[in-house]
């Protein structure tokens, strides 16, 4: 690709399987004096703090405004040495938590310092620890007639309607016996299961979704808790305020 010699440009160093912009700009900066800051953590800390930036560091806005940011600062002459200087001054200086601010040759200009910030910056997107649920639908068919009941609970979907479910651990397939025998307040004769589906997932903020529907062939179905359950016609489901899981199944 480069004749067997290593490329001495960046946006061709920044080519090669492997590399990005920190490499690249290390290689270009370091070995060949090419006018390219190396953006690392540090860097992102010190460049913040200077110029008071509140939003996450962790974001792709964020970092472009930071290597446009020490584009301005770099020296053209040597870069290599500017590169080394504020990684250093990062690791050694303004550091992570109790940064030496009293002896820092920016206390002047630095805004987090003047703005009493220095602990609030550098902050990052807070990681939403994901939850997963697994449901487990019934759809009940009699005739034309199937099942629906409405979310009642203080839970995701409240006011939703859905078919019967069942809340398991997991989204292993239930057993026949497991579905068949009296569910909360429904009965039924000869009950069959005529299909299982495979796995739906609905995101939410902090949680998946994982979601079976299981069609069960039934005779002579009955409400024992009448104002939670209602028979309906299967064709008008879709016409019912649905989570997003059930429409997409019925879609």
């Amino acid at each position: 690709h480069h004749d067997g010699n290593f490329p001495r440009e960046y946006k061709d160093i920044l080519e090669l399987k492997g590399v990005g912009k920190y490499t690249a700009a290390a290689i270009s900066s370091f070995a060949y004096k090419l006018s390219y800051p190396v953006v690392d953590g540090n860097v992102l800390r010190v460049i913040s703090r200077l110029y008071g930036i509140t939003d996450a560091i962790d974001t792709p806005a964020v970092v472009k405004r930071v290597y446009a940011l020490s584009d301005t600062l770099i020296d053209k002459d040597r870069p290599d040495q500017y590169n080394q200087a504020i990684m250093e001054f990062g690791a050694i200086q303004c550091t992570v938590k109790s940064p030496n601010c009293d002896n820092c040759p920016f206390f002047d200009q630095c805004v987090a310092r003047e703005e009493h910030l220095i602990n609030q910056i550098p902050c990052k997107v807070k990681k939403i620890k994901r939850k997963s649920r697994f449901f487990h639908y019934l759809i009940w068919k009699d005739g034309d007639q199937t099942v629906v009941q409405r979310r009642e609970d203080k839970d995701i979907w409240q006011g939703l309607y859905q078919y019967p479910l069942i809340e398991t651990e997991n989204i292993k397939v239930l057993r026949a016996a497991d579905i068949c025998k009296d569910y909360k307040g429904i009965r039924a004769n000869q009950v069959t299961v005529q299909k299982i589906s495979d796995v739906y997932v609905q995101k939410l903020t902090h949680r998946d979704i994982h979601t079976r529907f299981y069609h069960l062939l039934v005779s002579d179905i009955q409400l024992v808790i009448k104002e939670e359950y209602f028979l309906v016609d299967q064709k008008k489901v879709p016409n019912f305020a649905l989570p997003k899981v059930i429409d997409a199944y019925l879609s």
